[in-house]
């Protein structure tokens, strides 16, 4: 839910945010998370987030790097269905 809240905080309604992060979630590939995450990473570092937080993030790094690059690990509904945005 973090491409959600990036979304989210740079103006986008929350409605739509979440239907952009959801369509991302599911049309990402291997290749595209990992670029993401490493951004994500870098950002991390650079506020100096917690260090078990940054340790995860490399973890999935080199989890998505193991795989088929053009392979869409969450492109099943499963991942990505079950959110949904309550206004007020």
């Amino acid at each position: 839910m973090i491409y959600f809240y990036q979304q989210y905080c740079a103006g986008v309604t929350p409605k739509i945010a979440l239907e952009n992060a959801q369509t991302w979630l599911k049309d990402v590939n291997n290749q595209e998370l990992g670029i993401w995450l490493t951004k994500l990473l870098k950002y991390g570092k650079s506020k100096k987030v917690n260090g078990d937080i940054l340790r995860s993030i490399e973890d999935e790094i080199n989890k998505h790097n193991e795989r088929n690059f053009n392979s869409k690990p969450y492109e099943e509904s499963y991942y990505w269905l079950g959110f949904i945005v309550h206004q007020l």
